[in-house]
């Protein structure tokens, strides 16, 4: 199978309050899982949306056999639409509503410079998930800024390769980025491309579900967090082995 490196500006779900109940003083292992379940919940929804994107460009490309397969690994029961400037995949959802994931090309391959974009439309109310560039076999950078018109934001510059593998989508994840609260908070990882996240997209039949560690086998995290309201800070290392578990350091 081919491999790919996909630029991608996303907006993100932004996070929660981050108060820690205290654990940056009181509970280090408390706020350290809390620190890393944010960062991977945050990056969950931008690996999660790779697969349509995947499959527009095996579709515009005429890779048959690569459509076949993500279609059939992760929205088989969905109805595709394809037109020369969209493809349009609909899902049906657990409240007998239904949810289109748009693909708009422009009608300009990624290979050709093509700068794509993703909605996601239910119902009256279309989200723009993100913006996409990318060249097969070339280093190219995902990054992602996201304002909720409040007062969270998330600003990443994320690298991704991915590679079609017998049981779905494999990722390698490295780059930086950072999370804020004002007033509250603010956050920043670094995934260093010397030893990248190793993420297997393995789920099958459309599901939607955020994971934290399911399915990392391998890399390194950094993590960075200061509370502005009572003036602390904690940095946390967290390791995946080739089993999927993860220690701190």
């Amino acid at each position: 199978m081919k491999k790919y490196i996909i630029l991608a500006l996303v907006a993100l779900f932004s996070l929660s309050s981050c108060v820690l109940d205290d654990g940056t003083t009181r509970d280090p292992n408390k706020a350290n899982e809390v620190l890393v379940r944010k960062v991977i919940s945050s990056l969950s929804p931008t690996l999660r949306n790779v697969k349509y994107i995947l499959y527009a460009d095996a579709v515009v490309e005429g890779r048959e056999s690569d459509a076949k397969f993500i279609k059939s690994h992760y929205f088989p029961n969905a109805t595709i639409e394809t037109a020369d400037d969209k493809i349009t995949i609909t899902e049906s959802l657990s409240n007998n509503q239904s949810m289109q994931s748009v693909v708009t090309t422009g009608g300009v391959k990624l290979t050709e410079g093509g700068s794509w974009t993703l909605e996601e439309v239910s119902g009256d109310k279309t989200i723009l998930v993100g913006t996409y560039t990318g060249v097969q076999g070339a280093e190219c950078t995902f990054t992602t800024t996201y304002t909720n018109g409040k007062e969270e934001s998330e600003d990443y510059s994320v690298k991704i390769l991915y590679s079609l593998v017998s049981n779905g989508i494999k990722m390698k994840v490295w780059g930086a980025g950072d999370m804020e609260l004002k007033r509250s908070y603010t956050m920043s990882f670094t995934i260093d491309d010397n030893n990248p996240l190793i993420h297997y997209y393995s789920n099958t039949g459309g599901s939607r579900d955020t994971f934290y560690y399911i399915n990392y086998f391998g890399g390194a995290m950094n993590i960075a967090y200061t509370d502005l309201v009572d003036n602390t800070s904690r940095e946390v290392n967290i390791l995946f082995d080739d089993d999927g578990d993860h220690i701190y350091n």
